[in-house]
């Protein structure tokens, strides 16, 4: 407590170390210039904008990292882990091979606390796909629906480092080398909350990735950088090695196991959206194949390349079927609370932020002692140019 100043405090509301803010601050004060109320707002908007302690953007976002830090269970060794690949799409089963690798480690009495999607740049990635017979796409489409796929995960990120680097391949001292960018970037940016622990950075990769680059015989375990091999049902695995910081979870389920960017990319183009959905988490699955005109406009070429059309409906029609699906559920008023209309929009959209939100039913004019009119909320949307 006696090496805690006003100094560190304020370096830590810059560099946005959420996690020793809250460790401290004392909790009331914390909630204050954390989690503030909207009268607190109004009446210190302008102090509490200048305490706000936002975490920087980076290579390796850091959001969920530090929601989830102040967690990590004493006597536990923090573990950190990412996977990579061409992600042309990124697909369910990304998230599935850390979600087994993040339950291996936990079990070894490792703490896992944030988890990363990490494409491949351009041209590992055009190497994949012109071996596999199909057109690649670009690197910030790819992490794009990386970032899609991993913004409903309580822990997942996606992370643009090894998207902008310049190897020419995919290997295993790029993977190193995605590694100790990891931790460093962490470690420096929140130096306060992690100088007194050693995070741990775990590859998490299949099984054939793990024969390929010689990973079974470790990473680099001198360094604590570690490899999580998530096998199929049907594959044999090698013994795991914790001396060397290998590890092998157990299978990912067939249907997961079975999902590959290959496959998504030609139910695109087939037109059968539902196996695409099916395959993908529900904002990029959206962004996919349900994107607006602005969208398209932005990655063209990308969108041209997986086939996909214009998604064009009567505006009319749709905001009619909408209008009548809500007064059917909530009554003629149609009358909803804020928070139960948050909670819609990012059940169908997750990408959707606590700010953009915040923003849009402000901006709206129909809120109304914390309720909304869902009909004059529709009627509004519409009318918006």
């Amino acid at each position: 407590v006696s090496t805690i100043s006003s100094t560190r405090v304020w370096e830590a509301i810059r560099s946005g170390d959420l996690a020793f803010l809250s460790q401290v601050v004392p909790e009331e004060a914390a909630r204050l210039f954390l989690a503030p109320t909207p009268q607190e707002i109004a009446e210190f908007g302008p102090e509490l904008e200048s305490l706000l302690p936002i975490v920087p953007e980076c290579a390796w976002p850091a959001e969920k990292f530090m929601a989830r830090l102040p967690e990590l269970e004493q006597g536990k060794k923090l573990a950190l882990l990412f996977t990579s690949g061409a992600m042309s799409p990124a697909h369910l089963g990304h998230l599935e091979m850390l979600q087994k690798a993040k339950e291996r480690l936990d079990a070894r009495g490792f703490h896992t606390v944030a988890t990363w999607l990490s494409p491949w740049n351009d041209k590992s990635a055009a190497t994949e796909a012109s071996a596999a017979g199909y057109v690649p796409l670009g690197a910030a489409f790819r992490l794009k629906i990386a970032s899609l796929t991993a913004c409903g995960d309580e822990m997942s990120s996606a992370a643009s480092w090894q998207s902008t680097q310049k190897a020419e391949r995919d290997s295993r001292e790029s993977i190193l080398q995605a590694a100790l960018s990891l931790r460093s970037t962490l470690t420096e940016q929140f130096h306060q909350s992690l100088k007194d622990e050693t995070a741990y950075v775990f590859y998490v990769c299949g099984h054939q990735v793990a024969q390929k680059y010689g990973l079974y015989r470790g990473l680099q375990a001198t360094d604590e950088m570690g490899v999580v091999v998530v096998p199929r049902e049907d594959e044999e695995p090698l013994m795991e090695t914790p001396s060397q910081l290998v590890f092998v979870a157990d299978p990912c389920c067939a249907k997961v196991a079975g999902l590959s960017g290959l496959k998504v990319r030609a139910a695109i183009r087939a037109g059968n959206n539902t196996e695409a959905a099916q395959a993908m988490a529900p904002a990029a699955a959206r962004y996919l194949l349900a994107p607006t005109e602005t969208e398209l406009l932005d990655h063209q070429a990308d969108f041209e390349k997986l086939g996909v059309q214009p998604f064009i409906a009567d505006p009319v029609v749709s905001r009619d079927k909408l209008k009548e699906a809500l007064s059917s559920r909530l009554g003629p008023k149609a009358m909803v609370p804020v928070n139960d209309l948050s909670k819609l929009l990012q059940a169908l959209d997750p990408s959707w932020t606590h700010e953009e939100l915040s923003k849009l039913f402000k901006a709206s004019e129909h809120n109304c002692d914390g309720n909304v009119s869902a009909v004059g909320f529709v009627d509004w949307l519409f009318t918006v140019r």
